[in-house]
């Protein structure tokens, strides 16, 4: 029906937090974009909190899933992942941050939504970075790789207070990138 992804964090001490499900789309096999999910499939997340237990994984551990009547693990990623990207600015406390307090075992900082949150990759091309960045709730990525197709140059992740409102910006975002101009 739909794929998803959960990211959890484990600490040295044993804590362990989840953030909010994103939803994702892959083009070509590549995630284009993904963005929070008003659904919650709390079997999800106890497999990921169990997985991070059982494991005995210190840090992050991203678990996409597929979706039919149930949740199916479609891949483990024991690191920060571009399906989290979202929580930079619609979280509290971003994956990374996360990552550096469960390594150190610091206190974990919530994961809960601040805004509704999304992203979507800048795949092979340099876009008009005008254009985006004309988009309320719009916060530009840069890895400044040379261009070459299929390749992840960047992200935009975008909020907004309504999940209405992060749809329609995602949608602009998308239609500013992609489409010819």
């Amino acid at each position: 029906e739909f794929e998803f992804s959960i990211v959890g964090v484990r600490s040295q001490s044993g804590l362990i937090n989840t953030y909010p499900i994103a939803i994702n789309y892959h083009k070509d096999g590549i995630l284009l974009y993904n963005h929070v999910s008003q659904i919650d499939v709390k079997e999800a997340k106890e497999i990921v909190s169990s997985l991070l237990e059982e494991l005995s994984i210190v840090g992050l551990l991203v678990v996409e899933f597929f979706y039919a009547n149930r949740p199916i693990i479609n891949e483990l990623a024991p690191r920060p992942h571009n399906s989290g990207h979202f929580t930079l600015d619609a979280c509290y406390c971003s994956q990374f941050e996360n990552l550096i307090r469960a390594l150190f075992d610091l206190p974990l900082g919530l994961t809960d939504l601040k805004l509704m949150g999304g992203m979507v990759n800048i795949i092979g091309l340099v876009p008009d970075f005008r254009k985006i960045l004309k988009i309320n709730g719009a916060k530009l990525y840069w890895y400044s790789k040379e261009p070459r197709p299929l390749r992840k140059l960047g992200h935009i992740n975008l909020v907004a207070d309504t999940y209405e409102k992060l749809k329609e910006r995602i949608n602009i975002t998308l239609g500013a990138i992609y489409e010819s101009p």
